[in-house]
């Protein structure tokens, strides 16, 4: 065999079919995680959690090694869940594929909009957005405030915002409801993301909002909060948020007294991991 049919042959691949729960762990109850192991009773189960499962077990006293599990856990490839949403990730490891899409950024959401059905990820809602419901989109940049005309109050389809931010290409909406207790008006900011804060491998970020008035005397109002996530299904204004700003009457005119001022937008990333599968 010549050096070009070697390389051929280490190169080659196949594509086997398995019952996926033949590669269940019994004691977590997720993909199993090399090295791999099999109790007496005839049960895989991962290294990491042989103590758990010898509660359960009587066969547990005694463990063999599982080689070929092992070998195909530790080196099976397969594409992203969310391909069809746009993740070009092909090479996820089984043993990683939970926790790739537990923070892949194309998982998909919901547009928030009323009476709309679309369902995609948050790059191409972006998209979907701008061309269905024109609200508008502004690019921001991590710790770089930006300015924007304060949105409509009112239902969502009249009062959104969309920010994207160049470094990932994260997602956010901007949304202005009618304070319950008065005159005022609230604005919030979320994160348009399925997977959430809690995934890990994810960004973080936390955001300022706050409105100055051209008009002297009147004073500034301003707030800090991490931002929250949604995958934005039965999503609602900024009234139903833990976060947000209220805006005085005072704040809603500009100097002239019937021009909106302008809300201020600062976002910085806090906090997250891997950029495998951001845009």
């Amino acid at each position: 065999m010549d050096a070009a049919e070697k390389t051929s042959v280490d190169e080659s691949q196949i594509s086997p079919m398995f019952d996926v729960s033949r590669f269940h762990c019994r004691a977590c109850l997720g993909a199993l995680k090399p090295p791999t192991f099999t109790c007496e009773g005839g049960h895989l189960v991962c290294g990491t959690c042989l103590d758990d499962h010898a509660q359960v077990c009587t066969g547990a006293d005694v463990y063999i090694a599982c080689s070929d599990e092992h070998f195909i856990v530790r080196d099976a490839n397969l594409p992203c869940f969310f391909s069809e949403f746009g993740c070009n990730s092909r090479s996820v490891t089984y043993k990683a594929a939970a926790d790739h899409e537990r923070a892949c950024q194309w998982a998909p959401c919901y547009c928030p909009a009323l009476g709309c059905e679309a369902f995609t990820s948050p790059a191409r809602l972006v998209d979907h957005f701008r061309a269905a419901h024109a609200w508008p989109v502004t690019e921001v940049s991590h710790g770089k405030p930006s300015q924007l005309a304060m949105p409509p109050v009112g239902p969502l389809r009249d009062g959104v915002h969309v920010l994207v931010t160049k470094e990932e290409q994260s997602v956010f909406l901007v949304s202005a409801s009618a304070s319950p207790f008065g005159a005022a008006t609230e604005v919030s900011l979320v994160c348009v993301r399925a997977n959430g804060d809690p995934a890990p491998g994810v960004p973080q970020f936390k955001c300022r909002l706050w409105v100055e008035s051209p008009r002297a005397g009147v004073d500034p109002a301003s707030v800090t909060f991490p931002v929250e996530s949604k995958d934005m299904s039965g999503w609602s204004v900024a009234a139903k948020h833990g976060s947000f700003l209220t805006v005085t009457p005072d704040l809603l005119r500009g100097a002239s007294g019937d021009t909106p001022v302008l809300i201020n937008v600062r976002i910085d990333r806090i906090g997250g991991g891997s950029s495998c599968c951001f845009y």
